[in-house]
């Protein structure tokens, strides 16, 4: 079963609702799945063994993405027991 681990938008667009830059951290048991999207499009999906990987390599993206001077907003849920 898939859980959504956490979730990251930033930037902004005057042509679509949708923020432009998104980053999705998903569990598919035994692995740790990344997402990077650009405006919805997935432009990655790489999979991790570990938590800890994983979670290094979204810090790592959201460096490396052209947000310009936009902030990640953390769209992560509220609950979860991993």
């Amino acid at each position: 079963m898939t859980e959504i681990i956490g979730r990251w938008q930033a930037g902004h667009s005057d042509w679509l609702p949708i923020p432009p830059y998104e980053i999705i951290l998903e569990l598919i048991p035994p692995k740790w799945l990344l997402t990077y999207l650009v405006f919805g499009e997935r432009k990655a999906l790489i999979g991790f063994d570990t938590e800890e990987e994983a979670r290094r390599n979204v810090v790592w993206l959201k460096t490396r993405c052209p947000v310009y001077d936009d902030d990640w907003i953390d769209l992560t849920p509220q609950v979860h027991d991993p």
